[in-house]
């Protein structure tokens, strides 16, 4: 309808891969992490739907930049959030075994559902075009009614994904990391370390009591203790046991 060669078709387009490359590798799994898989795949779905309502509503006589360039950079933003959100919750369940099964199933229904959503699609634009045609409208007329109503389709279906994914889907809650409980043994293993300063004090004063005063043992006990200190400053006596050599 706008009259494009290959070359300005495909230029035409390069707005949606641009913009789906730029929002699946800086903006979608930043997003996915902060508001989950579930907000940003509705979030997708319902930019992807927009897009395809405004291109069904393009002209015939219409303007690439006014019609259609808008609506190809609205759906690659959908795209862009959905696609990387619909993986990453394909993916999220699957145990570490099950990894390259699950992504295996989710490639293959990508390609299916790429596919048959195609040849649907192509139908329904045919039909539709044919339909007109038969009636007397204008083949310019009729192709872009067809895939006007094609276009309504795939908008509608984006619609149903919207529903399943509002009101099945859900997001896994957020759990707290259960707090570390204290046993028994921990108790008694971190007890003499909170108690490190009356058990060194007893320790030391019992072995002060039991050593000879001004041995080294009391010197080394008077240090942690106390107690040791001030039987260290008692005169020296006799020590337990020995009797005392006659002068």
């Amino acid at each position: 309808m706008l009259g494009f060669d290959s070359m300005q078709t495909g230029l035409a387009f390069l707005p949606a891969p641009l913009v789906i490359g730029t929002m699946s590798l800086f903006f979608s799994v930043k997003l996915t992490i902060r508001y989950g898989t579930r907000r940003v795949l509705l979030t997708g779905l319902a930019a992807l739907a927009i897009g395809l309502v405004l291109l069904s509503r393009a002209p015939v006589d219409g303007n690439y930049w006014q019609h259609v360039m808008p609506t190809l950079v609205i759906q690659g933003f959908g795209m862009g959030l959905a696609v990387p959100a619909v993986i990453m919750r394909a993916m999220s369940g699957a145990a570490p075994e099950d990894a390259g099964l699950a992504s295996g199933l989710n490639s293959t229904a990508q390609q299916s559902g790429a596919a048959v959503g195609l040849a649907v699609l192509a139908t329904v634009a045919t039909s539709r075009s044919n339909s007109l045609l038969d009636k007397g409208a204008e083949n310019i007329s009729a192709l872009r009614d067809g895939y006007s109503l094609a276009f309504l389709f795939s908008a509608g279906f984006v619609a149903l994904g919207f529903l399943a994914t509002y009101f099945i889907l859900k997001d896994a809650p957020k759990t707290e990391p259960a707090p570390e409980v204290e046993t028994a043994q921990d108790q008694q293993d971190a007890g003499p370390v909170q108690n490190g300063a009356p058990v060194q004090c007893a320790v030391a004063a019992e072995g002060v009591m039991s050593a000879a005063p001004g041995s080294a043992t009391a010197t080394a006990a008077a240090r942690f203790s106390p107690t040791a200190t001030s039987a260290m400053d008692q005169p020296a006596g006799p020590a337990a046991g020995v009797s005392p050599v006659p002068t």
